[in-house]
């Protein structure tokens, strides 16, 4: 009585105001119902009394492991080529389907439930499956996982543990969606697997011959199963997954009749994995041993049936053809001293591990006139010469680029020195025996970014002209002020004969009516070599010879002298004759050298006499050019000092040269000094 009496009043409170506190009152009540109604739905802290019905959940299927993943499509019906040989993973057949969960709410628990094989099909390559939405499957938070097994009277989930052969898991919102996705796969499923393979050769294997598993140092004759290092797979006892050789050829050499029909590995207790089924074959004790091999796949509580047959291992390994070399146009890299060069070949074979291309990096003085055709020639030709070699560590080599040199490879890419050449082979690789070598041609024309070698070897070469400020003028009439441009550089291909002309700006070079200018004043005296020594090329006919890269610095005219010590390296004075020499430790100064020039006055007195410039030419002590070369340009007067500051860090010790010039007019004084770094 007393609710209801509190009810009454509650009520007359509302009743004996007014009409405005009648619709607040119906709105209130309104209100609880609709958000006890969204708190269901949206599977929040109240409990969902719906029951799912004639709602759907909808599945779809994936598989991390790529090798199960085709098999499963393979055997689904769905027409893909796959090598892989893997367990028959048949979900429209052989397999069954069960989901489990726990819900997130309660951690109440779902499943078994057998998805309907009905329902599953396969939609662009992938498959789905539904399944009814039951009073126990509600919309909420839950976590499921599906299950393939190859029983259909699974009852607990420990009989799916037990059985299953593959698991995926999810997480999904049921009041959000009505789909999930599974990942399917074998991890945190237990349970080793089995083979059952018959092996069969496509020719038949010989009647006599093979070694047996007895014959001492050669037990690996025979079919086994091993991991990715090569090691034999062990089954649950310890046991090797192998049919040795002895099994099926007799220890005398005389096989029994029959044994060329198909004979069979049959074993259990394999450990889960992707494994290489290998069959391995000798014909004589000391003959060449023979390898075939597939991918395999050992499920969890599935056995994987094959019957194979092996190809005529026991032939010859056929050797490619048509190996054919050029070189990416525009890859020449100065600093770096490489360049790009595509080698492309036939693979004629199907039972190859591997090929090996083979390069010799020739003697600069070799004569080559036409590319090997053989083994002798080829001999003839490499004696004394440097023999790279890519197998299957090309990977690792630092001229790598792309391609491979692995089975059924037809391209490989590499970086090739600047300034030498090369002749090229290649063989394919068998277990035991290799395929005869296969020479390099050159093609009559390349393929779009491509180029072919003019000459009768791979090579490319540079010839870099140093101008040290002046101006190489093609055409005879000079420009109005000198050029920037300190450096001219051409590649090309190393080819027997007359040589490459070089340029003479006094004629009789390359261009016909050049010029080289100094300030607009023709002073040309001839070329340098990157050491500084004079380039005996200065004489006609300005032609080079050789495959190395030269490099050449512009020498102009001189006509007075100059006397005195007026040089200091790091405070030791150097005597401006030939064959002065001062020796600094490297590491002197925090590894820098100072060099302190004081410009003398001219031999002859001038008066109020000026320099027009001065260049110092600091260069390395072989032929790849300056180190670093330093120009004023800008009028100095006798006495007046200069110092340039130089890091020896990355400097080798021996020998470096240094000439100082100093310009006046369209004369030029200069002096040569010999550095040695210690």
């Amino acid at each position: 009585m007393a609710i209801n009496y509190r009810g009454r009043l509650y009520l007359r409170l509302f009743y004996g105001s007014n009409w405005l506190h009648i619709f607040f009152l119906a709105l209130i009540i309104f209100l609880v119902i609709v958000f006890t109604g969204c708190a269901a739905v949206l599977g929040g802290q109240v409990a969902s009394n719906k029951t799912n019905k004639n709602r759907i959940l909808f599945l779809s299927i994936s598989c991390s492991d790529a090798t199960i993943m085709e098999n499963i499509v393979k055997d689904s019906g769905q027409k893909v080529g796959v090598r892989t040989i893997a367990p028959i993973y048949d979900f429209t057949g052989s397999l069954y389907l069960y989901l489990t969960g726990v819900n997130n709410l309660d951690e109440s628990s779902l499943g078994p439930m057998l998805i309907e094989k009905n329902t599953i099909v396969w939609q662009s390559n992938n498959l789905t499956a539904s399944l009814p939405l039951s009073a126990g499957l509600t919309q909420e938070s839950w976590n499921l996982t599906l299950w393939a097994t190859t029983s259909n009277t699974i009852q607990t989930l420990t009989d799916l543990q037990s059985n299953a052969v593959l698991k995926g898991e999810t997480h999904v919102d049921l009041t959000n969606t009505s789909s999930c996705h599974f990942n399917m796969g074998t991890r945190g499923v237990s349970g080793a697997g089995g083979l059952n393979i018959t092996v069969a050769g496509a020719r038949g294997f010989p009647a006599t011959g093979f070694v047996s598993s007895s014959v001492p140092d050669q037990p690996n004759m025979g079919i086994y199963l091993t991991d990715y290092t090569g090691k034999i797979v062990q089954d649950s006892s310890g046991s090797n997954i192998e049919l040795s050789s002895g099994d099926f050829f007799v220890v005398d050499g005389s096989n029994p009749t029959g044994v060329t029909a198909p004979v069979r590995l049959n074993k259990g207790g394999i450990p889960a994995g992707t494994y290489n089924l290998e069959v391995r074959l000798r014909l004589q004790p000391d003959g060449i041993r023979y390898v075939y091999s597939e991918p395999i796949v050992i499920g969890p509580n599935m056995t994987t049936t094959k019957e194979l047959l092996v190809p005529d291992i026991l032939g010859a390994v056929n050797e490619p053809s048509n190996l054919i070399s050029t070189y990416k146009t525009g890859s020449e890299n100065k600093d770096a001293g490489v360049y790009q060069v595509r080698f492309q070949w036939q693979d004629n074979s199907n039972n190859e591990l591997g090929f090996e291309l083979q390069l010799a990096q020739l003697d600069s003085g070799m004569i080559v006139q036409s590319l090997p055709t053989n083994d002798t020639e080829w001999t003839s030709l490499i004696m004394g010469s440097t023999i790279l070699s890519y197998g299957e560590n090309v990977f690792e080599s630092q001229n790598y680029v792309s391609g491979s040199t692995m089975s059924n490879a037809n391209e490989l890419q590499l970086k090739l020195n600047l300034g030498k050449r090369y002749l090229a082979r290649i063989r394919a690789l068998g277990d035991g025996t290799n395929s005869a070598w296969s020479y390099m041609e050159f093609p009559s024309s390349g393929d779009a970014g491509y180029s072919v070698f003019s000459g009768s070897t791979v090579s490319r070469f540079y010839i870099s002209y140093n101008l040290r400020g002046g101006v190489y003028d093609s055409d005879g009439t000079g420009p109005a002020t000198p050029s920037t441009s300190d450096e001219l550089l051409y590649f090309f291909c190393h080819e027997n004969g007359g040589g490459i002309q070089l340029l003479a700006p006094t004629g009789g070079g390359r261009d016909s009516r050049p010029s080289l200018l100094l300030n607009g004043v023709e002073v040309w005296s001839g070329w340098l070599q990157g050491n500084l020594s004079e380039y005996p090329g200065n004489a006609q006919p300005y032609n080079y010879g050789f495959p190395e890269n030269l490099v050449l610095i512009a020498n102009y005219g001189s006509s007075y002298p100059l006397e005195g010590t007026w040089l200091k390296v790091n405070g030791r004075s150097v005597n401006p004759y030939p064959g002065a020499t001062v020796r600094i430790p490297r590491n002197e100064n925090n590894n820098t050298l100072h060099f302190d020039l004081t410009l003398p006055q001219d031999a002859y007195g001038i008066a109020n006499f000026t320099y027009d410039a001065v260049t110092v030419i600091f260069s390395w002590p072989d032929t790849h050019g300056p180190l670093f070369i330093f120009d004023t340009n800008t009028s100095m007067i006798p006495g007046q000092p200069l110092r340039i500051s130089v890091s020896t860090l990355g400097m080798f010790a021996g020998d470096y040269f240094m000439k100082i010039e100093c310009r006046k007019g369209s004369s030029v004084s200069s002096m040569v000094s010999s550095i040695a770094m210690i």
